[in-house]
C-alpha cells in the first residue's frame, strides 16, 4: 500500500522500485535530455534511459526481500525467494498520470505456494519493518479495494501476456 501522504496516497500497487527520475538530470546534462514537443507549445519531453535488466533485477530483489520481513523481523509465509520472475514484454509499459509519466518494466512473478488456507482465507496481510502494509490479492480482491488506472494497466498487461493463470 502506498504511503498515506503524497501522490496516490493509500492506494494499493504492485511491488515497484524507482530506478530513475527526471530529477536525476538536473544540472549540466539537463538540456541534452530535453526536446521540444511536436505540438510546438514549448513543452519538454525527457528521454528516459534504459536501465540494465540485471540492475533492475538486483534492485527489485532487494526490495522484495525487504517486503518479505514483517514488523517483528519474521520471514512472511511464502517469501519471494520462492518466486520465478519473467519479463512481460521486451519494452516498457508507459502510463501518464496528471503531469507524471511512468515508464515501467513489468515482470510477472509466479509463486510456488498456494496462499489460500483450508478456510479459503488468503494468508498474507502484514506490515513491514518500515510500516508499509503488504497483502496478497487476487484480481477480484484488487477490484474490491479499488486500484488506480496505472495498476489496472499493469494487471491487464500481465493477464494478456502470461502463460500462468493470473485471472483469479
Amino acid at each position: 500500500k502506498r504511503p498515506k501522504g503524497g501522490l496516490l496516497a493509500g492506494q494499493w500497487e504492485f511491488p515497484a522500485v524507482c530506478m530513475w527520475t527526471s530529477g536525476d538530470n538536473k544540472g549540466k546534462k539537463e538540456k541534452a535530455h530535453l526536446q521540444k514537443s511536436k505540438k510546438g507549445k514549448g513543452a519538454a519531453t525527457i528521454d528516459v534511459p534504459v536501465i540494465d535488466a540485471n540492475k533492475r533485477m538486483v534492485t527489485l530483489d532487494s526490495y522484495l526481500e525487504q517486503l518479505s520481513v514483517d514488523e517483528n523481523g519474521s520471514q512472511v509465509h511464502g517469501g519471494f525467494d520462492q518466486c520465478t520472475r519473467t519479463n512481460i514484454a521486451s519494452s516498457p509499459l508507459e502510463h501518464i498520470f496528471s503531469h507524471v509519466r511512468h515508464t515501467m518494466w513489468v515482470e510477472y512473478g509466479y509463486l510456488m505456494f498456494d496462499p489460500v488456507t483450508n478456510q479459503g482465507d488468503i494468508v498474507g496481510n502484514w506490515v513491514t519493518s518500515n510500516g508499509q502494509e503488504v497483502r496478497w490479492m487476487s484480481a477480484a480482491d484488487m477490484k474490491s479495494v479499488g486500484i488506480t488506472s496505472g495498476v489496472k494497466k499493469i494487471l491487464k498487461s500481465v493477464q494478456s501476456n502470461s502463460s500462468h493463470n493470473v485471472h483469479e
